[in-house]
């Protein structure tokens, strides 16, 4: 599979408070290595890898299920997001 990327995300707020609430949220589902600026996250079949530029959080996705589509993991990370 290859490898695709969503759209950038922006974020209000201070960045560590928002990945202080996404690894809080995503903790029994989602394994983050890494910090506030970049890491990768594993976790139901997808694995990826993000990197922060101030409000903008930019995700790359490395690995899914095949049976699932890029458009449902993009929608459905990106609806997590908007949760914030």
């Amino acid at each position: 599979m290859s490898e695709f990327s969503l759209p950038k995300i922006t974020v209000k707020g201070k960045m560590a408070d928002v990945w202080a609430k996404v690894r809080t949220i995503a903790a029994n589902d989602v394994k983050f290595t890494g910090d506030d600026a970049k890491g990768t996250f594993a976790g139901k079949g997808v694995k990826g890898r993000y990197t922060v530029d101030a409000q903008d959080i930019y995700i790359v996705i490395t690995e899914k299920p095949f049976i699932v589509s890029q458009d449902y993991v993009k929608e459905k990370i990106l609806n997590f997001f908007k949760g914030l």
